[in-house]
């Protein structure tokens, strides 16, 4: 995007002044979701729901079982209906991978959260799957890659796996830009993060429009911090809703950058945890779980990851 770099500027800048995000918190309606259409191309994909086990096939490299009985919730365009929400049967889900775009050999870019009994927060982690397939247990698996090889747990309660769309990766140096990642198909509506430095990073909603920015400065993120979406964020065909599909947890982006004391190549991270509703289908809310971006503490991008340094 050519916007980006002085954005990047405008946003620094609006940082010094000490920004504020907005004030109050707005209630979204109950979901509903139509299992009986089915996307005509690519479309986002949401699994939520139960513990996930992993199997260590190499470093960084599993085969993970998605739990029964858990969601499988897609966002993408029906012909002749525009941008809908729908949910899949694992078989019918296993049986659209292609045509929502993917190749077992070209692994597609993935966010998955958990949080475990004792845990204080919940875990997101950038990976790769590829070759999504059945069981005997009648379950879906994949062969999960995590970006820089780190480990996952046998055990993963309350999980969630998000898949997006993947870009490519880069240079060194920052800022590191994350990839868009679109709400539909057609690409009108996206949110993407930026890392300034090691400690400082941005998200911003945006559409491929003139105007661009669907929330004018976005949001500025310092060192270890978590910042609450209050107010719903109109942006084209959809809206970004304050709260998640259960209508009880915020939704929120979030900046959790390398130590201090971590060796350059070590990972920072920027997070999105939030719901979005199409315009189409105004009663319907899809939550997205990604990381928005990654970059190591010396300014890179790494390799797989779909960010891209400048």
């Amino acid at each position: 995007m050519n916007v980006r770099l002085g954005i990047v500027v405008l946003a620094t800048g609006a940082l010094a002044l000490g920004m504020l995000a907005p004030g109050a918190v707005n209630a979204t309606p109950p979901s509903t979701t139509s299992s009986a259409e089915k996307p005509s191309g690519k479309a986002m994909v949401n699994i939520d729901g139960g513990t996930a086990y992993a199997v260590r096939k190499s470093k960084g490299v599993y085969r993970v079982a998605i739990p029964e009985g858990a969601e499988i919730n897609w966002m993408g365009d029906v012909e002749g209906k525009g941008t809908r929400v729908g949910t899949f049967r694992p078989k019918a889900f296993v049986a659209a991978w292609e045509r929502m775009g993917h190749r077992d050999g070209s692994r597609a870019s993935t966010t998955v959260t958990w949080k475990n009994a004792g845990d204080k927060v919940e875990t997101f982690r950038q990976v790769t799957v590829d070759a999504p397939r059945i069981n005997a247990k009648g379950q879906i698996t994949f062969v999960v890659t995590t970006i820089g090889k780190l480990a996952l747990p046998a055990k993963m309660q309350n999980f969630s796996l998000n898949i997006g769309i993947a870009s490519g990766p880069a240079p060194r140096a920052f800022t590191v830009f994350g990839p868009d990642i679109y709400f539909d198909s057609t690409k009108t509506a996206y949110v993407y993060a930026n890392a300034t430095d090691v400690s400082t990073g941005w998200v911003y909603f945006a559409l491929n429009t003139d105007s661009n920015l669907c929330k004018q400065g976005g949001y500025p993120l310092v060192g270890t911090s978590t910042v609450k979406i209050t107010a719903p964020i109109p942006c084209g065909n959809f809206t970004v809703n304050p709260m998640m599909k259960d209508g009880k947890t915020q939704s929120t982006v979030s900046l959790a950058p390398p130590s201090p004391t971590a060796s350059s190549t070590a990972l920072g991270q920027i997070s999105g945890a939030f719901s979005v509703t199409p315009a189409s289908q105004p009663s319907a809310i899809f939550d997205i779980k990604q990381i928005l971006m990654t970059y190591t503490k010396g300014g890179g991008a790494p390799t797989g990851s779909g960010s891209t340094a400048s």
